[in-house]
């Protein structure tokens, strides 16, 4: 059980500790670097990883457990100790998680339900992970099957040709056309007018999420490969240049402004540039279906018992109570600049004074 015990600590902890005044007995540097010591008669590898470079309450830590403890650590952690002083560091770290494991034992965390299961968690997880490693490497995602994929999902790697829009709904026809014109007055004076209409569509906007991004709705296709908004590329696509504004058209059962203030060209992934985010999903794909096949393989080899009636009995946990509507407090800034006091659903009255 110590042992176990001692086996999990070692796998789950992530941090290294700091010495806290411990006395192991120091192996020496040729014994960190796995050398022989000259004057000493020559030994055979197995030997020397046998040798002893900590002892603690009379437990060994032998040179061949400190290598591989040392290697289970994730590279960017490895290379923190490439010389000798920072291999001597972990020495003295793994000496206290000893004594620290030793006390855990004697305490009797061992034995604890909460400790057994997430050794249990461990060592499932450890078991998978040593079943991918033997079974399936990254090389054995050869380029023919990369090239399958490729021609299959060749729609995943074109990037059509498409217009950034910025969009402003409104509930009626009429309020649509006078707030038009103002706008269209505003950007003729202004130094950036896309800027000017994007504030307008944070102050009109019916559509409150949108109006919080200045009216940005993302990018748009062409009207013969948009299928979300077709209404929208319709108009959007129709302008010469960044910066007009369309006529007020109709969309999602209201009315609406548009400009464009961003374009991208048609692009395709070619194989070459792709081919390494295919492997990646090629290997993801099959490690998934490997540990599927391996735990369905175990799960028929064992006896499994169920009791649904049991399960049934357990009380759910309480849900959390429901907050009203009218009780969550309302965000009181907007985007753009947007005045507090003007409502989202109307067009305000620019020759009356704002109060």
């Amino acid at each position: 059980m110590k042992s176990r015990f001692r086996t999990y600590l070692a796998v789950t902890t992530l941090a290294l500790i700091a010495s806290a005044g411990c006395a192991p007995e120091k192996p020496s540097e040729a014994q960190l670097r796995g050398e022989i010591d000259r004057s000493e008669q020559p030994k055979a590898t197995a030997e020397i990883e046998k040798e002893p470079v900590v002892v603690v309450d009379g437990e060994e830590i032998t040179l061949g457990e400190f290598n591989r403890r040392l290697q289970a650590l994730p590279e960017f952690a490895r290379a923190r100790f490439a010389t000798i002083e920072k291999k001597k560091e972990y020495l003295d770290s793994i000496a206290q998680f000893e004594v620290m494991a030793d006390v855990a034992e004697e305490e009797g965390l061992g034995t604890r339900a909460a400790v057994l299961s997430a050794m249990k968690d461990t060592l499932a997880e450890r078991l998978l992970s040593e079943v991918i490693h033997e079974r399936l490497s990254m090389e054995d995602i050869d380029e023919a099957a990369v090239e399958q994929y490729y021609e299959a999902h060749r729609d995943d790697f074109h990037t059509p040709k498409a217009r950034r829009v910025a969009l402003i709904e409104f509930d009626t026809r009429d309020n649509a056309e006078k707030a038009r014109g103002r706008i269209l007055e505003q950007m003729a004076t202004a130094e950036e007018p896309i800027i000017e209409f994007r504030k307008a569509a944070a102050r009109y906007s019916t559509d409150r999420a949108v109006a919080r991004e200045g009216g940005d709705i993302g990018f748009v296709g062409a009207p013969d490969t948009e299928t979300q908004r077709p209404a929208v590329a319709e108009q959007a696509w129709a302008l010469a240049q960044q910066g007009q504004v369309t006529p007020v058209f109709a969309v999602d059962g209201g009315w609406a402004l548009a400009t464009f203030f961003d374009e991208r060209d048609e692009h395709v992934t070619p194989l070459a540039e792709a081919s390494g985010e295919i492997r990646n999903k090629l290997y993801e794909k099959r490690k998934q279906q490997l540990v599927d096949d391996y735990v369905a393989e175990l799960r028929q080899k064992a006896t499994i018992e169920r009791h649904p009636k049991v399960a049934e009995g357990v009380e759910a946990p309480e849900k959390l109570g429901t907050r009203r509507a009218e009780d969550i407090p309302l965000r009181t800034e907007e985007a753009f600049e947007t005045p507090k006091n003007l409502r989202s659903d109307t067009v305000p009255d620019e020759t009356k004074p704002t109060p």
